[in-house]
């Protein structure tokens, strides 16, 4: 399989009508890590479009990785969160979560963990819950477009990153407005305290202040 696209660091990838648009969003891509305090490696980067990118046979989680995981060795949501709760609560489900970190006694994780109500949250139906949403980066458009088909809501935590691929499902690139399934809102600016490090001492999530700003977003496919 053969597709116009352009490829940017480990963790994701982009795609445009044409190579004057996909260059720009590249470009976009770059300005945003570097002011983001990212040191950009160029040699696992490609800010030039290309019109063919053979498929490699090599595995997805190779070529979508990030530096966060289901639970603890990326990042954790503080508890500094609970006005969300108390905004748009009572949640009843955590859905990416573990039994060290899980905000609610139902919780779904990535590997069986004491009292998880089920492994791999994509398994189940959500539309039963009022979900509290912490993906990894790489899941965020798996969320969206799930709930979607379950017709599900809940409170979902990004990284405000525009030049990210889920970017486009969260605001309309005409109007510059959030989507009509986004109820409501809270953006923080380079939070401290947000997000607590897991295992992984490295990862950008474990930094204080966070770099960029954070996004709790009320999802809604229910009507």
């Amino acid at each position: 399989m053969s597709i116009p696209i352009v490829v940017y660091l480990d963790d994701g990838w982009g795609t445009a009508e044409n190579s004057e648009i996909c260059e720009n969003m590249a470009l976009q891509v770059k300005s945003d890590l570097e002011k983001s305090g990212f040191v950009v490696n160029n040699k696992k980067s490609v800010w030039t479009p290309v019109q063919i990118m053979e498929w490699l046979e090599c595995p997805r989680e190779f070529v979508f990785s990030d530096a966060s995981e289901y639970a603890g060795a990326g990042y954790i949501v503080g508890s500094n969160n609970v006005t969300h709760f108390i905004l748009w609560g009572p949640f009843n489900c955590d859905l990416f979560a573990d039994s060290r970190n899980k905000k609610v006694s139902r919780f779904f994780s990535k590997f069986f963990t004491p009292g998880t109500s089920g492994v791999d949250a994509f398994a189940y139906d959500w539309s039963a819950f009022n979900n509290w949403i912490v993906p990894p980066i790489y899941l965020i458009t798996r969320v969206i477009n799930y709930m979607l088909i379950c017709k599900a809501k809940g409170a979902l935590v990004i990284p405000k990153w525009k030049s990210a691929v889920y970017w486009p499902m969260i605001v309309n690139r005409l109007t510059y407005e959030y989507k009509d399934y986004i109820k409501d809102f809270r953006e923080y600016r380079n939070p401290k305290s947000f997000f607590i490090k897991g295992s992984d001492e490295n990862s950008i999530f474990a930094k204080q202040p966070f770099n960029s700003n954070v996004l709790v977003l009320l999802v809604d496919f229910t009507t």
